[in-house]
């Protein structure tokens, strides 16, 4: 049993065949090599790795249940590839991954960088079960991520962090709750799912690349973007619900079969495409900058309470078509319905031909 003080301990090393190691309280060195056929066991404990280089070198059984390593380097540091339970990054240099810290190898607890810390993947791949906190950098500009990143628990990206996505087409996931209030640099061109339930960009810089921002949740989704442009965004998988808290700002909008988007009173600006293959909510009085393109099958609801006496801002064409709330509606234009037309509410032609 190993119960070390407050100071720094300097190098350690974990030799001789055999030798198990308990660390039974809180600790610090400067480095720590764990020989072959040796254990160093740290359940439940912090231990704080201060050295620069590589620090921390395994070659035995580095048992690391409910516990913490920190990393304090004051130079570039490699982060050692071993099963970390909560991992965290202090200190203003960079710690780079040197292998996969997925599958066997991946982060168990929480992820956290602190402010000033870098944390640069490369191309190696990063699954984090627990909570992610980044108030530092997450990635290096000019040399973007390009690993496979998966966060299952909730992502939050604080005032002042930037977090550079992954160049890989299919590359990041975030299955939690997401609270973005700094940068999130898409400029790698890889694309990002998110899974959450309530997805907060309010004070977020969102840097768009030509990669996707997907909707993937297969349930209600509530979304509240800052006025950045998001550039590609897709409402994804059967049953995802996109509720909108702000104006919206996208260069292109696709809904995918079986999926909803919902403005719900918010204003949407497409600068290019926006194309419906499955329903698209409104109440009747946004500003569309644009209406949607709707496929066979798709459907455009109208949902509003109010008098809506100046046409349909979703366009006169549509698949199928529903006033669902119990405002009143009035053409100013033709109107063609394809599929099924539905009205709870009160629908005035002024006589302008509709088309069924």
């Amino acid at each position: 049993a190993f119960t070390p003080s407050s100071s720094d301990f300097g190098a350690v090393q974990v030799s001789t065949a055999s030798t198990n190691v308990t660390m039974n309280s809180t600790g610090i060195v400067t480095s720590l090599v764990i020989d072959a056929s040796t254990t160093f066991n740290i359940t439940n404990q912090t231990l704080t790795v201060s050295g620069s280089g590589t620090p921390l070198s395994n070659s035995g059984t580095f048992t690391t249940t409910g516990s913490t390593v920190k990393y304090t380097g004051t130079s570039a540091t490699t982060v050692a590839t071993v099963a970390y339970n909560n991992l965290r990054f202090s200190g203003a240099t960079t710690y780079s991954l040197a292998g996969n810290l997925s599958d066997s190898t991946a982060i168990g607890g929480t992820l956290t960088i602190d402010s000033g810390a870098t944390f640069d993947p490369k191309t190696f791949n990063l699954t984090v079960s627990g909570a992610f906190s980044n108030s530092g950098n997450f990635g290096i500009t000019g040399t973007k991520p390009s690993g496979t990143h998966i966060f299952s628990s909730t992502w939050t990206n604080a005032s002042g962090a930037t977090f550079y996505a992954s160049s890989n087409a299919t590359a990041t996931t975030i299955t939690g709750n997401v609270d973005c209030d700094g940068t999130l640099n898409m400029t790698s061109n890889g694309s990002m799912t998110l899974n959450g339930a309530t997805i907060d960009f309010t004070n977020a810089t969102y840097t768009k690349g030509t990669g996707t921002l997907k909707f993937n949740k297969g349930a209600a989704q509530a979304f509240t973007p800052s006025s950045s442009d998001f550039g590609a965004v897709q409402v994804s998988t059967a049953s995802t619900i996109v509720t909108l808290y702000s104006s919206f700002v996208a260069d292109n909008i696709t809904i995918d079969a079986s999926a909803t988007l919902n403005v719900a009173g918010c204003d949407l600006t497409v600068n290019n495409t926006f194309t419906n293959s499955g329903t698209f909510k409104l109440q009747g009085s946004e500003a569309l900058s644009k209406t949607p393109t709707n496929n066979t099958n798709s459907t455009v609801e109208y949902t509003g309470s109010g008098a809506y006496g100046s046409g349909l801002i979703a366009g006169n064409s549509y698949y199928n078509l529903i006033f669902s709330g119990s405002g009143s509606w009035k053409l100013t234009n033709a109107l063609t319905v394809t599929g099924n037309f539905s009205n709870s509410g009160t629908f005035t032609h002024g006589n302008n031909t509709v088309t069924l």
